[in-house]
């Protein structure tokens, strides 16, 4: 998909990276001032470089990754609500965010494992569900909100399947991710002490990868499109 400011895009991307590495620095090193204001910061610049490396008026699609990447800010930003008030307002959002994607990536479903190899939809499953059994006896009152997380995890990462293979590889990543940072909250003693850097290098991982993976495929359908018919065989994930 051509971007109608490409040197925005290009600066948008440059401040990305640049915020990202010293997010993970401040991660690191237990920065907490800088760690809170670069996380901050993150799905903006996300934002700002899929608004000026897309052309108006946006296909629907690309207006969704928009709406999914501004529910992830608002499960990104600190919430003065108590822990499990505070982590049950973050996983909505996120759990929100998930479904977001899981809509970009339905028009694509006729190509995911879902419709072509269903088999592989069971380590997905089985990846959740070991998650959420792992975080039972010390997830409480948040134990129902988890699974219901991790079922949106699981969704939105079988149809990414669909979509190209960075989409694939992001959905996995964010699986990963999300599945550190649940160990980090309710069985603390499993996950290593830098846990936090490795949970945030996967999260961003994750929402570049989804981003470029639907913006790649955008480029391979005809103009307007990213919403294709669904077709109930398919090539490969890749463009």
């Amino acid at each position: 998909m051509p971007a109608e400011h490409p040197r925005a895009a290009t600066a948008f991307g440059a401040a990305l990276a640049g915020v990202g590495v010293l997010h993970l620095l401040a991660q690191g090193a237990v920065l907490a001032p800088v760690r809170d204001v670069t996380m901050s910061l993150l799905m903006p610049l996300l934002a700002g470089t899929v608004l000026a490396g897309t052309r108006s008026p946006r296909p629907p699609a690309v207006r969704l990754v928009l709406v999914a990447l501004g529910l992830s800010w608002l499960g990104d930003v600190p919430w003065p609500l108590g822990r499990e008030p505070g982590l049950a307002v973050k996983l909505g959002f996120f759990a929100l965010a998930h479904l977001v994607w899981a809509r970009v990536f339905w028009p694509w479903r006729g190509r995911s494992v879902l419709a072509r190899r269903r088999w592989l939809v069971l380590p997905y499953l089985a990846a959740g569900a070991v998650v959420v059994a792992l975080c039972a006896p010390g997830a409480g009152v948040l134990l129902g909100p988890v699974a219901g997380y991790a079922l949106c995890l699981v969704a939105a990462g079988v149809l990414a399947t669909g979509v190209h293979r960075l989409a694939a590889i992001g959905a996995v990543l964010f699986l990963c991710s999300d599945a550190v940072l649940a160990l980090a909250l309710f069985r603390p003693g499993t996950v290593p002490s830098w846990h936090g850097v490795a949970v945030m290098a996967s999260y961003l991982a994750a929402q570049v990868l989804m981003t470029a993976g639907l913006l790649r495929r955008g480029a391979t359908v005809s103009e307007g499109g990213l919403e294709p018919p669904c077709p109930k065989t398919g090539t490969s994930t890749s463009s």
